[in-house]
């Protein structure tokens, strides 16, 4: 049961980790490890652990609301204490983001909630939302994939409560806003064959590139073939007016 010292608690902490210096500090707190050398070393897994909860209580509700802000926050790169640049350089992200242990098993809280069939779309819609944020760079790509391969039925569970939640009739706005969210997560998790380019072939850029080089050589000669046309004619409005003289000396 959540006392409401521990949710007026945990609502500071979530309303302050947007800023650098707090979030410093709660990567340094949450750390996991040895009691001998960080203070708190259950304290992450104690907060991953809210997550699983299925009830259905606006405390709950509120709570999990809160831990998936602070998620948030501790794997935004933008946070920081340095200035950012985009994209987001290997020093910056080393920086600004949790260790290999840390996202690993933040990854895996993420995805474990989305594959639940007892938690609420709310729920899932803003860890959705978070994981498509670990998209924009390399190193949350990487650890996503990684939980993946350890739980490769995730979407398919997500998809099949989706399927099930649409037959009865028309279904909720929080089941259209995860349905949405969902398939964009599924787009930027497929690979692009051309760099910079997502879900792009490189045929399909040749392809592109041809007809539009055998465009410009259609319009080229156009082109020259209106200008012969209009030679043309001028020479036959000279022909015209020759002839016209000519006719006209004869009458006199």
């Amino acid at each position: 049961v959540c006392s409401p010292h521990v949710m007026r608690v945990i609502t500071l902490i979530a309303y302050l980790s947007s800023q650098p210096a707090v979030k410093s500090a709660l990567l340094f707190f949450l750390k996991p490890g040895n009691p001998d050398e960080v203070p708190f070393p259950d304290l992450l897994n104690s907060l991953l652990r809210i997550l699983k909860i299925t009830s259905e209580e606006l405390v709950i509700s509120r709570l999990k609301y809160c831990v998936v802000t602070i998620i948030q926050s501790l794997c935004d790169p933008q946070i920081s204490l340095t200035l950012f640049d985009t994209p987001f350089s290997l020093n910056q992200l080393g920086d600004a983001m949790p260790d290999r242990d840390m996202f690993a098993s933040i990854c895996s809280a993420l995805l474990e909630n989305i594959g639940s069939t007892s938690q609420s779309y709310a729920t899932i819609l803003q860890v959705l939302r978070t994981i498509v944020m670990l998209t924009d760079h390399d190193y949350g790509l990487f650890h996503i994939k990684q939980a993946l391969n350890k739980d490769k039925d995730v979407f398919y569970r997500l998809f099949q409560r989706l399927c099930a939640s649409f037959k009865p009739g028309i279904p909720g706005p929080d089941s259209l806003s995860t349905l949405s969210t969902a398939t964009e997560l599924l787009q930027l998790l497929m690979p692009s064959s051309t760099p910079g380019v997502p879900g792009k072939p490189e045929d399909a850029t040749e392809d592109t590139e041809s007809t539009a080089m055998e465009t410009g050589n259609k319009e080229e000669e156009r082109k020259i073939e209106t200008e012969n046309d209009g030679d043309k004619v001028e020479e036959i409005d000279i022909d015209v007016e020759g002839k016209d003289g000519k006719d006209q000396q004869s009458e006199k």
